[in-house]
């Protein structure tokens, strides 16, 4: 106490003196505390909103079941760190692994539940795969926990048939997922929603657009149904997405030798043939201000992403707030209400859907209609005819000319024949592309050859119609992202060298008839950046900058808080399922991303898997 406040006084006042300034200190402390907790009613405290469970289980089942009224948390200011918050209510004490949450007699009618431990003999996909975390009073209190889980068993019941709650649930029909009826043959055509494709029984929608994604693991929900994963194995906040990207990972310069820039645009145009998060709203705000603030009236589909004060980029914006929204969600499955499943807004088959749309009505926006084409503009300078100015402009340019092409040769043939066959051929020509070029290049003919995936003959006809070919959501919220490391900040064309981030929708360049030519003749002499833990700024400093901004979004970080949004399962948990070592401290990473790791996470057990994923050396 001496050294800290500095007092030169005799000994006897020296004593009295540093007494005095303590007390004054607390009662200070006392006051201001008391002041942040007046903001709040009685029976509430002041907390950061991702640590009241009952205000993120309450906007989980908002997303599932949207006539579900939500009551607006009242705003406050964290008093110790001074930080947006709310008003959260508090109740009594944890209770052990065993206690029963509910009274003997719940509001529901639903008999006592006990909190589910790995070891209970349930269903274990309906369950996460470890529970570990200690959750304080305020998240997950009897009282709080109980007039949350509530309202959802209240949706739950039907005819008055009781069942545990996380084992079983009762079927309501109407929020059931049922398929069409597909016809005996599969027809020619696919589907542009993907259903039927396979015509099995129960099948008709499996990997269709609306589909829910699948799991490797079990989710590691907060609430084990629907929250995001936002605590840590101590029971602390994990580390802000934001806060992960700016201190763990660098914009460095390491080009791959053998690849280019062409292989990543391919790989990201595939993603989005395959996989796209279903937002659960449409043009809703998280964040206010230019994102100086996080809205306390914001949808519960809300998940934003929070900035530091000392950020080491946003802070010069004054921006503390990025905006997130949740992917929608169904219950688990048959018409049971179990954990939450992300929704896929495209279909999960490698079709061409990133060109002739996931829907009936998508594809006639898109279409002319006129000769079995896509829609197009004529510069009215150049006269040269544009693809429609949507990130698939290079592929529509193909399927024009294709479809130009198929009409040479089958004069007969109508708008529709030519479109639809125009359409399978381009289906399948990226098909032959992925599994004969692509992912040899990505995974290696090793795991080509284990997984039987090589096409000894440049095309195979085997099927099975036992698999599921849906998207997992592993693969869509972190493995697939790896391409985002192989994105160059800057594209060397033949004439210029282009900053990355200023083509980010930008189709203005395209009125240049020679463009096109030229921006893939750099795409093909450029190499790509190399698969690891560097990230252009690019994409984590200006992803879709809003016009007058100086600053967009941060994709990495994005890629962080969407695995939490789907509660993918920690990186450690998919090295276990894999055989591999578990990391049980930091050192076990490489010495500089290890040290970095320490000082982020509080465990190894509570590093995401996208972090994890792509700090790995690549095969």
């Amino acid at each position: 106490m001496e050294n800290q406040l500095k007092i030169t006084t005799p000994k006897a006042a020296h004593r009295e003196s540093a007494m005095i300034i303590v007390v004054l200190l607390c009662t200070l402390y006392h006051k201001t505390a008391l002041a942040h907790d007046l903001q709040c009613p009685n029976g509430s405290a002041c907390v950061h909103p991702q640590r009241c469970i009952l205000l993120m289980e309450q906007a989980a089942l908002k997303s599932i079941f949207p006539e579900k009224h939500i009551h607006q948390a009242k705003p406050c200011t964290v008093s110790v760190t001074l930080e947006d918050g709310i008003c959260c209510q508090t109740g009594g004490d944890i209770e052990s692994s065993n206690d029963v949450v509910f009274d003997e007699t719940s509001p529901s009618g639903l008999p006592p539940r006990r909190r589910v431990t790995a070891d209970d003999s349930t269903d274990k996909d309906s369950l996460p795969f470890s529970f570990s975390a200690n959750y304080d009073a305020i998240n997950h209190s009897p009282r709080i926990h109980k007039r949350a889980m509530s309202d959802y068993e209240q949706l739950l019941r039907i005819n008055g048939t009781n069942h545990e709650i996380y084992t079983h649930f009762d079927v309501r029909n109407k929020r059931c997922i049922v398929g069409p009826r597909c016809r005996d043959e599969p027809p020619r055509y696919r589907r542009f929603d993907g259903r039927c494709n396979n015509i099995g029984p129960g099948r008709s929608l499996w990997g269709s657009a609306g589909y829910p994604m699948e799991r490797v693991l079990p989710p590691a929900y907060g609430d084990r149904v629907a929250s995001p994963r936002t605590l840590s194995r101590s029971g602390m906040l994990l580390p802000s997405a934001r806060k992960i990207s700016a201190h763990l990972f660098d914009d460095v310069h390491v080009p791959d030798m053998q690849l280019n820039v062409l292989m990543m645009q391919f790989g990201l145009f595939i993603v989005h043939d395959i996989t796209k998060n279903k937002p659960a709203a449409e043009k809703v705000d998280c964040c206010i201000h230019g994102g100086q603030h996080t809205s306390f009236q914001s949808h519960p589909a809300c998940f934003p992403i929070n900035v530091s004060i000392n950020d080491p980029f946003y802070s010069r914006f004054g921006v503390r707030c990025m905006e997130f929204l949740r992917t929608a969600t169904v219950p688990k499955s048959h018409c049971q209400a179990g954990h939450a499943r992300q929704i896929s807004a495209v279909t999960h088959f490698i079709d061409g859907s990133g060109i002739y749309g996931s829907s009936e009505a998508e594809s006639h926006s898109l279409r002319s209609h006129v000769g079995g084409r896509l829609k197009s503009l004529v510069h009215h300078q150049f006269k040269n005819e544009l693809p429609p100015l949507e990130p698939a402009t290079s592929a529509c340019r193909t399927s024009a000319d294709m479809g130009s092409e198929m009409t040479g040769l089958n004069p007969h043939w109508n708008d529709e024949t030519l479109f639809q066959e125009t359409r399978r051929i381009i289906g399948a020509e990226l098909q032959h592309i992925v599994f004969n070029e692509y992912l040899p290049k990505v995974i290696g003919p090793h795991f080509i050859k284990k997984y039987k995936l090589n096409v000894s003959k440049g095309h195979s006809s085997v099927y099975n119609s036992e698999i599921n070919p849906s998207i997992t959501s592993e693969f869509s919220s972190a493995a697939f992202r790896f391409g985002h490391s192989t994105v160059p900040s800057r594209l060397e064309l033949p004439r210029s060298v282009v900053d990355t981030h200023k083509t980010f929708f930008d189709p203005s360049p395209m009125r240049n008839p020679e463009f096109l030519d030229h921006l893939f003749q750099g795409i093909l002499s450029q190499p790509m950046q190399k698969v690891d833990g560097k990230f252009s700024h690019s994409i984590t400093w200006f992803l879709n900058s809003r016009e007058g901004h100086r600053f967009g979004k941060d994709l990495v970080s994005i890629n962080i808080q969407r695995g939490r949004d789907h509660a993918v399962q920690p990186y450690n948990q998919y090295l276990r399922l894999s055989g591999k070592p578990m990391k049980r401290n930091f050192k076990e990473f490489d010495s500089n991303s290890g040290s970095k790791l320490h000082h982020l996470y509080d465990s190894p057990d509570d590093v995401d898997l996208y972090v994890g994923g792509i700090l790995e050396h690549p095969i």
